[in-house]
């Protein structure tokens, strides 16, 4: 299980603002949003999720993520890997 801990987002592009969409998917397969369409100001950074609200992975999910601009946004995810024994 993963606990992912930290999900921020920066807009790099330094006059427009770019709108991102974050989401899990199981192999491929949509699950759920953790943002959809959200607009991230010229030159800033979004906190999606902190510290005290952690989400919980299976192994086989992951964290998919698109901008409305090629290159204009980064994603940078803080998470720790539980022990399941």
């Amino acid at each position: 299980m993963i606990k992912v801990n930290t999900i921020m987002i920066s807009n790099i592009d330094g006059t427009n603002n770019v709108d991102v969409t974050v989401y899990v998917a199981d192999g491929g397969s949509f699950r759920w949003n953790l943002a959809s369409t959200i607009t991230v100001a010229a030159k800033s950074t979004l906190a999606l999720i902190g510290k005290d609200n952690p989400i919980y992975l299976t192994e086989s999910w992951q964290i998919e993520a698109g901008a409305s601009a090629a290159a204009d946004a980064q994603i940078i995810i803080s998470y720790d890997e539980l022990d399941d024994a």
